[in-house]
């Protein structure tokens, strides 16, 4: 069931066609299959879903990697996909607030995927928690 609704959720992103509760489901079925997948511990999740994201532990940074793959948030080449973060975005905020998301955010890299990753998904959080994007 996950994994059909996680491709389903992909191709939504990918061709643009997509509602805030498409995307709220795509986030409710992604968040346990990254849970399970990188073994983060509940109090690092639920810091993380408040917004207070540790982008030095471990977890956290398999946590925030998996997250943005499930959402094709990178490019084939591990860049910020600017496209599908603003399309995500413009769900929640408004177009100024996204420019200023995409402005401040997509300047943050690293060669490590995983800490650019966790240091990503804490910027975005700045605009919206991943318990806000869920709760909407």
């Amino acid at each position: 069931m996950n994994r059909k609704l996680i491709r389903i959720i992909h191709i939504c992103i990918k061709t643009n066609i997509f509602t805030l509760e498409e995307l709220q489901i795509g986030l409710r079925a992604a968040v346990p299959v990254c849970r399970l997948e990188t073994s983060i511990d509940q109090s690092q999740e639920d810091n993380f879903r408040d917004g207070n994201i540790d982008v030095e532990n471990e977890k956290v940074q398999l946590f925030s990697e998996c997250l943005i793959k499930k959402f094709s948030a990178y490019d084939d080449d591990g860049n910020l996909n600017e496209v599908v973060v603003r399309e995500i975005a413009r769900l929640y905020i408004d177009e100024n607030e996204v420019n200023k998301l995409i402005a401040e955010c997509s300047v943050i890299t690293d060669a490590d995927i995983r800490l650019k990753s966790s240091k990503l998904l804490k910027c975005f959080a700045k605009y919206k928690t991943l318990n806000e994007m869920m709760n909407a």
